[in-house]
């Protein structure tokens, strides 16, 4: 009989988990960069155009995403710090659906981006306005060296 090091096998297991988490971080990034170049190009095309892609990119929409996730992938494919103002347009403009939320749109997103901060995104004041921007993957804190 074997003996199995279930040390050994946490510490692979965490190994796996944190580069799937970092795959998935960066397939998210990459996703949020295609929608975006997509949105931007559909804009070039005359509205008959467009009508023949609304079916496929309506898939692609944020209507069906909880905030806080939508406001994590805004986070992750923006460079540079984003306010609230700026969030809620962005989520606006990806076709987030505010109407189920009994605050102001402002005021949820601004809710969400306090909680986020200090643990996945950095805070300053920018122009005397506070912003946000993503810090990116931390480490597990019980991961060995």
């Amino acid at each position: 009989m074997t003996d199995i090091n279930y040390h050994e096998v946490i510490q692979q297991t965490i190994n796996e988990l944190e580069a799937l988490i970092k795959q998935s971080y960066e397939l998210d990034v990459e996703i949020a960069k295609k929608q975006q170049f997509l949105n931007a190009s559909l804009n070039m095309v005359g509205e008959e155009d467009r009508e023949g892609y609304d079916g496929w990119i309506g898939s692609f929409e944020m209507s069906d995403w909880g905030l806080t996730e939508a406001i994590r992938e805004v986070l992750k494919s923006t460079n540079g710090w984003t306010t609230a103002t700026q969030m809620r347009d962005v989520l606006r403009s990806r076709g987030f659906d505010f109407s189920h939320y009994k605050t102001n749109p402002l005021a949820s997103v601004h809710s969400v981006l306090k909680r986020l901060a200090g643990k996945e995104v950095e805070t300053a004041a920018v122009e005397g306005v506070m912003a946000w921007k993503w810090k990116g993957r931390k480490r597990f804190p019980h991961r060995k060296k």
